[in-house]
């Protein structure tokens, strides 16, 4: 019997470990409420962003952060990336689609693929 509780007891220690991340890891596109920058977006070619569990990569850079989480407030949600005493905060629009505001012009990041 006790053979097990401890056969359980790492069992579910192990899965609650594979249960880690944000739930926006993946591939996303940016486009933007800006005209001039998805002209010149489009001339470039789309830019495409990988979001990992504590990183982004674009264009081939990859910026860690300390911690990328999900915060939930009365004005919506928002994914944020801590590095250090810093903070970025993205607004997670319609289930998955993140805007990041810039002041002049915000970003859309639509996602590629699950």
């Amino acid at each position: 019997m006790q053979y097990f509780k401890y056969t359980l007891i790492v069992l579910t220690s192990l899965f609650m470990l594979g249960c880690g991340g944000h739930g926006y890891e993946g591939h996303y596109v940016s486009t933007s409420d800006n005209k001039v920058f998805n002209a010149l977006s489009e001339l470039a070619g789309v830019k495409k962003i990988y979001i990992g569990e504590n990183f982004i990569e674009a264009d081939g850079q990859r910026s860690e952060f300390d911690e990328i989480f999900v915060r939930e407030l009365k004005s919506g949600d928002y994914l944020v990336f801590k590095s250090g005493n810093e903070e970025q905060a993205w607004l997670i629009e319609d289930g998955d689609v993140l805007v990041r505001d810039l002041g002049l012009m915000s970003l859309r990041f639509e996602p590629v693929e699950k």
